[in-house]
């Protein structure tokens, strides 16, 4: 300190980082205050920062700045001398009369703060002074005030910052209103609405809004201030006014008798710099949406979709917030360059340790972080800017989202562009999905008044911004601050009001940026310069190393540039160009050598700070080595980036690095590119990378390992008989390929060989990988007794190993005991294997065991049970993400909703699976003919038949004998079921092959044709097959059918009966529905007279079954039914002409009463005629036509 110019008079003041005196200044013949930092780093930037911010204003109600000396030994700053008291001291002597003018003051400051950017965030009584004798007020201590910015971090006192700082959520300008709050309110009731001396019962007050109303401690506090102090206090930021200007008004609206005063108005600034808080606008439809899902009920997902600057990031912080209102554990995630991965994000805010867990076990982290997560429930995951998520992290979230049930109360609240983040969600059905659109110019009228309040002609100026940007609600705030910039508007008396012509003339932003580079000194340009080369926030201390101790205030420079923004890191404060997009774009526009200079000169300042240790400063330093071109470097900073990036889950990331080092002639990165690749499921560019690598065991079992999961069995032989030393690890990959090539025996002998070779060397890893494979030999070879033998051995073994083998080997051996009929030992074990999987989060193994519990469930008839493991399935493929068996699970869902009528979910998940294949024949044709028996099964054959000749068409491409036979046998079924028996029989001649789906059509075939000793030789071979479920109803009512057919139709018609009475005590209502149909059938075509009434009951039965379902080819076919019951079913002495006047007769009642029973009516009359052995009498009289059956029967009339 220059002590000859100043004299210090005496200490006024201390705080966190500075000391403050009053003293002399010689030179300007007044008193002033100095403010010096105390003796640590912090101290320093803080002071320096305060001494920026504050000669950024020149406004009488704000602490004028003098002078700035001492950088590097003891910074200062002087500033004039304020003889004030502290607001809340002043009002204990002063008239609350005076409060709209001091508010007056304190608002015109607080505006002008808020103009250039700011947040006070520290607006406290001893930082609001009021001189008495000029009633002058002044704002004092901006050291904690930063430009507002999703990096804006909680500092300031406790009770008078927001609590939107304390819960992390998305922060604007009435934060700073907040603090006003809690001035107004000590200032009326004479004490803060806190406990201070309880920070944990002030923290809760604040999050919860739960403090008195100040007319209850002041019951002369007017209901208007007191209203407006509570909305001041709300935890709800949307609750307070939006701006100073806002503010002021409503204050001074509850002091009328002020306004007659005609005091001199200070006119608020309220736009003059870059940044302002409009409020949330036009998105009505979202909130209410959004507000209907809290309090959190179940599980629930809430999507907002939309360009860049379209506000997604101010809804999704203003939601999170409401969300952490609501007491729910809350993580926010903004995927960003330099940044944690989520899973990383997730593991240190759950505080989950994974030691032990190695990377490639992301199913095992996956499980451990989901079940974490359970635990904590409720839960809330936030994620802005999803298209930026990572690979890994995408299969995470799937991962969780899928997991949960619906009634868990878990929320992803999740916005971003379009990208493949999207395809993730769109397999969940009950999404709250919002596709934000921009504004149309009534939203941008409403825009404008809610910033200007009084704008003159504001028609003119929102229809020119919505030509301008296309209603793009950022486009318009950043062309808004540059006609600020330019002087394009302009407050005067009555409003705000524009120029035209200025308007017309303004070019876009970005255009603006260069011609403002160009206008910067030197050394600020080469600070800009620094921004644009580093893909990660410049900490302000490099580009002043980088400058080399130039005199120029970057900071204070920065700041008054719109495209720059300011962040915090580990390192302190930093800076960077406003978006990734524009970032690149600047510097593709730099000269190559000026770009590697820059980057050069910014890596040489950056390696001098200390404390740079972070992933963000290793990811800078290898981007600024690339940068650069300085090789040396590259070798250094892109390996310690590249396997940080792997560690931490970022495989993309690690991958670009592993690539760079590569370019860059490091030999020894190739398998660390090909585990990338193999980590992202690239396998052909893992296995390209794998092929650059000097060969090694370890090597080439990874390239089989690729090869195999390729399907590519003969080329993996291959490349292991390269090797001649007898390793196990080689022979147990030999012999896997060996088994995919069906080469049975030479699998067996290498297998032994390497077996022999692990108990030698005590190998017990390898010794299981060789009885696996040895056992599911046997297993395929269907040696079925030596398979279980080895599978007991295999399971011993695999005790003492992870619980990954073991669970693997109790599947396998639970496989040989289902095929041998070991029921009690197929259960046993497969319950032992879904502890052990359940347990330890082995979930790509679950599916297998849900497979299973599902075929139980419907091969015991158990289709509601059945239909519960689908959805399980289903929902195991859809957390890994693996979409072969998403499909399948659709497919397994689609086939038990059938058998449960539930056609229309049938329908559409048969429709997503299909959607799901996209190019895959396989999948396709497997989807089609499902299609196709799903129509068949409901007997609308033209659908079917168009479905089953496309996936015939597929399936005979991909040579896939298996579903070429099954789809012929279906299309054959298709035509027996119209009575096409021709077409059906050419179909079943050009079969040979003898299968069980073969043998079934080929019985339905024989009973329509009444080849009735084939149909019977066919029968007695089907019984002797295991069938499922379904297929073995159908051979029984195939069974009655032939009976019939014998002449045996009374027992036909018992053993339909007895077969519709079980079928009615379960839940495969497809089986039924057929059965049903069956027995009606038979009762006609074999003229069953005595059984009307059983007819009868069968077609209620169908009705009832199929009524609101929309099956309109069964509905035919019942009517069908009905019809052919006058034709066939009549009673002995009635003529045929009698069978037509009575169904003319039905016809025309129908018609004419519109009531469908008189066709029942008229059966029922039949069936009563029959069982009398009576005719039909017509009886004509007064009351008209009437019908009776017989004498001694009541009359029925019509």
């Amino acid at each position: 300190m220059r002590t000859e110019r100043y004299r210090i008079i005496e200490e006024i003041g201390e705080g966190y980082y500075a000391k403050v005196y009053r003293a002399w200044d010689r030179q300007r013949g007044t008193e002033v205050a100095i403010k010096y930092a105390k003796p640590f780093e912090d101290a320093q930037m803080k002071i320096h920062h305060e001494f920026t911010v504050l000669s950024k204003f020149n406004h009488p109600n704000i602490l004028k700045v003098f002078d700035f000396d001492g950088w590097g030994k003891k910074p200062y700053f002087t500033s004039e001398y304020v003889p004030g008291k502290p607001i809340t001291e002043y009002f204990t002597t002063h008239p609350l009369s005076e409060l709209p003018n001091v508010m007056n003051q304190l608002l015109a400051a607080l505006a002008t703060i808020h103009s250039h950017g700011y947040l006070h965030l520290d607006l406290k009584p001893d930082n609001i002074l009021i001189i008495p004798k000029q009633n002058m007020v002044k704002v004092l201590d901006l050291g904690f005030a930063e430009l507002l910015s999703e990096k804006t971090t909680p500092v300031g006192t406790l009770g008078y910052l927001a609590p939107e700082f304390l819960s992390r959520a998305a922060i604007d300008y009435r934060a700073d209103l907040y603090s006003i709050g809690v001035l107004l309110y000590y200032i009326y009731t004479g004490r803060p609405p806190f406990d201070l001396k309880s920070p944990i019962s002030t923290l809760k007050d604040q999050l919860s809004g739960n403090i008195p109303e100040p007319i209850e401690i002041n019951p002369k506090v007017r209901p208007r201030i007191n209203n407006l102090i509570m909305r001041l206090l709300s935890p709800d930021p949307m609750s307070r006014p939006s701006t100073c200007h806002e503010l002021l008004a409503e204050f001074e609206a509850t002091f009328r008798r002020v306004r007659k005063k005609k005091k001199k108005r200070v006119f608020l600034p309220e736009l003059s710099g870059i940044l302002f808080a409009p409020g949330i606008l036009g998105r009505d439809e979202e909130i209410e949406d959004f507000k209907g899902i809290l309090p959190l009920k179940g599980r629930t997902i809430y999507v907002l979709k939309g360009e860049s600057g379209f506000g997604k990031t101010t809804l999704i912080n203003n939601f999170g917030f409401k969300v952490q209102l609501e007491r729910i554990d809350t993580i926010k995630y903004l995927p960003s360059s330099g940044r944690p991965s989520l899973i990383q994000s997730l593991l240190e805010h759950l505080s989950l340790d994974i030691k032990g867990c190695r990377i490639e076990d992301r199913d095992l982290i996956y499980e451990r972080i989901f079940r974490k997560i359970r635990e904590n429930l409720p839960f809330a995951i936030v994620i802005d800017d999803a298209h930026s998520l990572s690979d890994s992290d995408l299969e995470l979230i799937r991962y969780i989202v899928f997991g949960f049930n619906e009634d868990d109360r878990f929320l992803l609240l999740i916005a971003g562009e379009s990208g493949e983040w999207e395809e993730m969600l769109a397999a969940i059905d009950d999404i709250h999905l919002h596709e934000l659109k921009p504004f149309d110019r009534n939203l941008i009228e409403e825009l404008l008044t809610r910033i200007f309040g009084v704008v003159i002609n504001p028609h003119w100026l929102s229809n020119w911004l919505y030509q301008k940007t296309g209603g793009r609600p950022q486009a318009i705030l950043d062309i808004i601050n540059l006609a600020f910039r330019i002087g394009a508007m302009k407050y005067v008396r009555g409003g705000w009001e524009y120029d035209p012509v200025r308007l017309e003339a303004l070019e876009t932003p970005d255009s603006l940026i260069e011609p403002t580079i160009d206008s910067l000194s030197d050394e600020m340009r080469f600070a800009v310069e620094a921004l644009m080369v580093s893909r990660t926030p410049v900490p302000i201390t490099a580009l002043y190393l980088a400058l080399r101790g130039e005199k120029v205030d970057i900071a204070r420079e920065f700041r008054r540039l719109w495209f720059i923004e300011e962040v915090n890191t580990p390192t302190g404060s930093a800076f960077r160009i406003r978006g990734e997009g524009l970032r690149q774009q600047l510097v593709d526009g730099l000269a190559k050598k000026k770009r590697s200079d820059t980057a050069a000169a910014l890596l040489k300042a950056m390696e001098k700070i200390s404390g740079g240790d972070g992933r963000d400063y290793i990811y800078a330093l290898a981007d600024l080595s690339i940068e650069a071109n300085l090789l040396r470097k590259i070798r250094l900073y892109c390996r310690k980036a590249a396997e940080t990036a792997y560690k931490n889950f970022l495989f993309s990331r690690a991958l670009h690095y592993f690539n760079v080092l590569k370019r860059a002639g490091e030999v020894d990165v190739d398998e660390y590119i090909g585990d990338c690749y193999w980590m992202l499921g690239n396998l052909t560019e893992a296995l390209n990378s794998y092929n650059r690598v000097r060969e090694s065991t370890e090597l080439l079992v990874k390239k089989s390992r690729v090869l195999r999961n390729l399907k590519n069995y003969q080329e993996a032989l291959l490349l292991l008989t390269k090797v001649k030393a007898a390793d196990p690890r080689i022979l147990v990959e030999r012999g896997a390929a060996l088994i995919g090539l069906e080469r049975i025996d030479e699998a067996k002998r290498t297998l032994n060989r390497a077996l022999e070779l692990a108990r030698k060397r005590r190998n017990r890893g390898i010794e299981f990988k060789a009885r696996y494979y040895l056992c599911d030999l046997y297993y395929r070879g269907k040696r079925y007794d030596e398979a279980l033998k080895m599978a007991r051995e295999v399971v011993n073994l695999a005790r003492a190993l992870d619980p990954e083998d073991l669970a693997t080997s109790l599947i396998l051996m639970a496989n040989i005991l289902e095929v041998k009929g070991d029921r009690d030992g197929f259960l046993t074990t497969l319950n032992e294997a879904e502890r052990i999987i359940d347990e330890n989060g082995l979930l790509r193994l679950k599916r297998y065991i849900v497979e299973w519990r599902m075929t139980i469930s419907h091969n015991s008839g158990d289709l509601i049970g059945a239909s519960r493991y689908a959805r399980e399935f289903l929902t195991v493929m859809e957390r890994v993400g693996e979409y072969t068996g998403i499909v399948r699970g659709l497919i397994m869902e689609g086939v038990i909703a059938t058998y449960l009528l539930n056609i229309d979910h049938a329908r559409r998940q048969f429709q997503r699976a299909l959607r799901l294949a996209g190019e895959n024949k396989a999948l396709r044709a497997n989807c089609l003919h499902n299609l196709a028996w799903l129509y068949c099964s409901i007997f609308d054959f033209s659908r079917a038949e168009d479905y089953l000749n496309n996936a015939l068409n597929l399936h005979l491409e991909l040579e896939d004998n298996d579903f070429v036979l099954s789809s012929q046998a279906m299309k054959a079924r298709i035509y027996i079921r119209q009575k096409m028996l021709n077409q059906a029989g050419e179909i079943l001649k050009k079969i040979t092959v003898d299968k069980p789906v073969l043998r079934m059509v080929s019985l339905y075939y024989n009973i329509e044709r009444k080849n009735l000793k084939a149909a019977s030789a066919t029968l007695e071979h089907m019984r002797k097959i295991k069938l499922d479920f379904s297929d073995a109803i159908e051979l029984r009512i195939l069974s009655a059918r032939l009976q019939a057919r014998k002449g045996n139709v009374e027992e036909a018609i018992e053993t339909l009966k007895r077969l519709i009475e079980e079928l009615g005590q379960t839940n495969n209502y497809l089986c039924y529905l057929h059965s049903l149909l069956a027995l009606a059938d038979v009762i006609i075509e074999n003229n069953a007279y005595g059984h009307l009434d059983l007819f009868k009951n069968a077609l209620s039965r169908i009705e009832s079954l199929i009524r609101g379902k929309g099956l309109e080819f069964i509905e035919r076919r019942v009517k069908v039914l009905r019809e052919e019951a006058f034709d066939r079913l009549m009673v002995k002495g009635v003529e045929p002409g009698v069978t037509k006047i009575l169904r003319k007769l039905a016809d025309a009642v129908n018609l004419y009463m519109g009531d469908e029973g008189i066709f029942d009516e008229i059966l029922d009359i039949l069936i009563a005629a029959t069982r009398a052995e009576r005719g039909i009498i017509f009886i004509k009289g007064e009351g008209g036509l009437k019908i009776a059956a017989g004498r001694g029967v009541d009359r029925q009339t019509i």
